[in-house]
This record gives structure tokens, sequence and C-alpha cells, in this order.
């Protein structure tokens, strides 16, 4: 089998690979994002339409019944009616007559979309018009106008020509029975609703051809805005009668049922309908040209500006490994892979010169050899010569010699780590007790400690710190008779060592600045205060008080921690 394991083989690997998973994508996208998404924005878009058309036009037919209620005979207008019926005389007809007629022409005012309102008296040659607020066209009440739905005393009329003779817009109308005891009138209320423009304005922000059905509660047509649609024909609604989406011939439908009882139906038709999906289509299509030309521009730019700065490098590399340090001159015009050849070149450069710097110290390294064998000869023959010299002391009864050398040989093991490698409170003590016994026998001076032998003894500690304050206030601090004291307290966490005398102090100098002065006098001090960062970081620290006249003060805090590392420092 062959392997791919060149950059130019899986960039080609890469580009296929990234089309292939592209058109996958596309495709993917392409069958199920119309149908999921698209399809659901246009159903959604098409309900939403047919929910705002039908609560529009129940707006308008209870309206219409607000209207007949007013005329009927609770309402103002019929109680005004009613008393034009029961007058008996012609002065009183004609004042009752222009209350009614005010009254509707002032009811209808109020309402926008109000185009006629008018009593009917019933007769045997056809209905007459008594009141209104327009003149009434001769048209026979008995036809339905388009009936929708029937009750006890009201009719519910779909779309029809108005009544009024001076106009032919379409309207909806409203038709009921009312008894005012001189017999039975019919109160009839009709409203523009402008149908076409609400529908135009539908289809232009879906882009979709609507047209309008009104169907009674059995399914008959009363209203058909679609030449398809015959009025009095059944409609063949969808079998699941809880779904409002439907499709039937070359049309898709949605219905909603109104508070009254019948239903609109929204028809678009096949074509509109599934033109969203064609530009759907063609979306997908250009976005599908658009990525692979994207994937192809993407991969040549990556070839010429990534895979030819990168396979000149490699074999740059492989010259340098060859041993051709010579610098070459790149340019490719990208900081990144200018910057990195010039890199590449000083790499070179300082190849060069560390190679020559190699050979020129060896002789250097073979004398660094020779120095670190001496350095390590000579604390050893100095402390075999101070063994020998004790035990010399020890063969003629010199007591006091042989103590000299032993501490003596004590200190200088401890400070070299020969002896207690592991360093703790307790062997800093010892330490410590030995070089105050070596100072005794030169200077007369009293030592008062307060230390109390504890657990903690045996925990690790920073090396060699204790001597080294000891040693100076003794040589530096004291007077030739004097007073040291050294105490030490410990509590859970942090040990408190202070060492203070009572020689002349230090005039006028703040205990900061004591410090800083005597961190610049010598290398005691800065030796434990270097000591102490290494071993304890920011947890120790190394205080100094001092007065005029009376004394020195140092005091050093310690963590305890019983798995505190190595105390070789």
């Amino acid at each position: 089998m062959h392997r791919i394991h060149t950059m130019r083989q899986r960039m080609m690997l890469v580009m296929a690979l990234g089309i292939l998973a592209w058109c996958v994508v596309v495709l993917v996208v392409c069958r199920f994002s119309f149908q999921v998404s698209e399809k659901n924005r246009m159903e959604n878009g098409m309900r939403s339409d047919i929910i705002q058309l039908t609560q529009q036009l129940d707006s308008e037919y209870y309206s219409l019944v607000k209207i007949s209620q007013q005329m009927s005979v609770e309402g103002n207008i019929g109680s005004a009616f009613n008393e034009y019926l029961q007058a008996q005389e012609p002065y009183d007809k004609i004042e009752c007559s222009n209350n009614v007629t005010t009254s509707i022409n002032t009811m209808i005012f109020n309402y926008d979309t109000g185009a006629l309102a008018s009593y009917f008296s019933m007769e045997e040659d056809g209905a007459r018009s008594l009141f209104s607020n327009f003149p009434v066209r001769d048209y026979p009440l008995d036809d339905p106008f388009g009936l929708l739905v029937r009750s006890s005393e009201i009719e519910f009329h779909t779309f029809h020509t108005c009544l009024n003779v001076i106009s032919d817009k379409q309207v909806i109308s409203l038709m009921r029975t009312a008894d005012f005891g001189k017999g039975k009138y019919m109160i009839y209320a009709e409203t523009y609703v402008g149908l076409a423009k609400l529908l135009d304005l539908l289809s232009v922000s879906r882009d979709v051809n609507y047209t309008l059905l009104q169907i009674d509660g059995e399914g008959r047509i009363c209203y058909s805005g679609n030449a398809d649609f015959s009025v009095g024909e059944q409609f063949e609604m969808c079998e699941e009668e809880e779904t409002d989406f439907g499709k039937t011939g070359s049309y898709y439908y949605f219905m909603k049922k109104s508070d009254f009882g019948f239903y609109n139906v929204l028809l678009a038709d096949k074509g509109s309908y599934l033109r969203q999906e064609h530009y759907w289509l063609i979306n997908i299509c250009l976005v599908f040209g658009i990525g692979i030309i994207s994937i192809v521009l993407i991969i040549i730019l990556f070839f010429y500006l990534i895979y030819r700065p990168v396979r000149q490098l490699g074999q740059d590399m492989e010259d340098a490994a060859k041993g051709n340090l010579q610098p070459v001159e790149r340019v490719f015009r990208i900081d990144e892979f200018d910057r990195i050849f010039d890199r590449f070149n000083d790499m070179k450069n300082k190849v060069s010169c560390l190679m020559e710097d190699i050979r020129r110290s060896e002789f250097e390294k073979q004398q660094l050899e020779i120095e670190k064998l001496y350095y390590q000869i000579n604390p050893h023959f100095l402390m075999n010569a101070l063994n020998s010299l004790h035990w010399m002391a020890v063969a003629n009864h010199q007591k006091e010699i042989e103590e000299y050398i032993y501490q003596l040989n004590f200190i200088l093991g401890y400070s070299l780590g020969k002896i207690y490698k592991k360093a703790t409170f307790g062997t800093e003590l010892k330490s410590l007790d030995m070089y105050l016994e070596l100072q005794k026998k030169r200077y007369d001076f009293n030592v008062w400690k307060d230390i109390r032998m504890n657990e903690w003894m045996e925990y690790p500690c920073a090396r060699l710190i204790l001597q080294p304050l000891a040693e100076n206030a003794i040589c530096h601090n004291m007077d030739s008779f004097g007073n040291l004291w050294i105490t030490m307290e410990c509590d859970e966490h942090m040990a408190r060592i202070t060492i203070k005398d009572d020689g002349q102090g230090i005039h006028f100098l703040s205990g900061e600045e004591i410090l800083a002065k005597q961190l610049n006098k010598g290398i005691g001090l800065r030796y434990v205060q270097m000591s102490l960062q290494s071993f304890y970081g920011d947890r120790a620290s190394l205080k100094i008080t001092s007065e005029a006249d009376r004394g020195t003060c140092v005091i050093v805090e310690m963590p305890i921690d019983v798995n505190e590392g190595d105390a070789d420092v």
C-alpha cells in the first residue's frame, strides 16, 4: 500500500477530502434544509397569514354584530325605530324618522369600514328599505348572498356586491331578524373589507399568489376567489381532521376556523409555493460552486505561500546537516518565513562560532577539571591535617588543644557538608555551640541560651545560618566583655531565633538601613540572607534592630516543614 508521507501528497488529499466533504454537506443541506427549515418557514408564514386574515374578518363580523345589536329591539337605534312604528301623528312620524336616520348615520360614521345599515320590512312583493344611511338598490332579500352561517336570528354572508346604489365594492354582511311588535323586520348591515388589497399585500410579502375560499361547516364553498373552485362545490379537505394544512389538486392550502363556525381557506398554487424551493436550490448551487472555487483557491495559495517556503527550508536544513553552514539569502515577502530564514542563518552563524568556541575551550575545560580536583583535595587535606593534629594533642595529653582542634574540625566539616549532610535545627544549634566554645577561648563573654529541645529539632533547615550571625555579634558588635542572648521559640508553623548582644549598637539608622549597611559591609549576613531565600523563598525573614550603646538584635523567622527539601545550602 502506497503511504502518503509528503506534505504535497497530504495537501492534495486534504483538498480532495475537503471538496468531497463540501459536496456532501451541501447535498445534505439541499436535501433536508428545505424540508426542515424553508418548508417550515413557508408553512409558518402561510399559517400566520390565514390566522391574520381570519382574525381581521372575524373582527369585521363582530363589528356587524355590534351594529345589529344597536339596531335591535334592545338597542338605542332599535328603541327609536320602535317609537317610529308606534307613532300615530304625522308630525311624530317625521320626528322619529329623523331620529332613526340620524342615529344610523352617526353609528356608521363611527365605524371606519362601515358601508351600509338599514331596516327592511318583509312584504309579499319583496323587501322594502325603511331607513338606511345610503340609498339601497332593489335587491331581493330572499337571495342568501352566499350564506355562511345561519342561527335562530342572525345570518352571516360571505363576500358579495354591496347594496349601496352608488358603489359596487365587495362587502361582507349580516342579516338579523327583529320583532318590534308591529311585525317582523330585518336588520341589514354590511362592511367593506378590502379583500383584494389585503391578499395582494400578503402575496407580495410571501412572494406567493394567494386566493381565498370561504366554506361553511359542511364543507360547501360559499365564496371563491379562484376560478378552479366553484361556489356550491364540496371542498376536498385533508383526511386529518386536526390539521390546518393540506393539498388539493395543484394547490396547497391552509384552513382556519372562524369564531362564527365557518372556515377561511388560503390557497397557494403549487408553482408559486415551490418557487421558494427553486430559489433555495439556486442559492445552494451558488454556494456549492463558490465553496469549491474557494477551496481550490485556498489550496493553491497554501501551495504557493506555505508549501514552497517549507520545502525550501527543509532543503536548507538538509544542506546544514551535511555541514554546509554558509548563510543563504531567501526572500519570500512573507514576514514569518523571512524571519524564520533570517533566524536560521543566524543559527548557522552561531553554530559555526560555537564549534570554534568548543575547539578553543577544550584546553580550558581540561584546566577546569584540574582546578576542580584541586579544590576538592585542599579541604580534604586540611581536615586530614586537623585530624592528625587532634590525635597528636590526644597523644601528648594536651586537652585544650585537643578540644580546640576537634571543635574547629567539626565546624569545618559541617560548613563543607562532610558531616551531617542533612542540616536540621539540631545540627545548626550544635554547630553554633562549637563556634561559641572556640570564641570563648579568645574573648571573655557570657552566653545566655533559652532553647527548648522539642521534636522539631530534627526538622530540616538551611545550613550554616546561625554561626555567621553569632560571629557578626561577637567580632563586630560586642566589647571585650559582654553578653550574648540566644533564644529559640517555635509554634506549629514558624521557628523564631533571636541573637542579641549588649554591644555598642549602631547610631542613627533604621532597621532597614542597618540591614542594608550590614549586607554591603561583609559576606556573613549576605550569605545568611541568600541561604534563607534559596531554601525557603519568601517564607523566611531576617530582621535587625539596634540601639546606640544598648546593643543589636537579629531575628530570623523560618517555617517549620517536616517535608522540606535537602538542607545542603
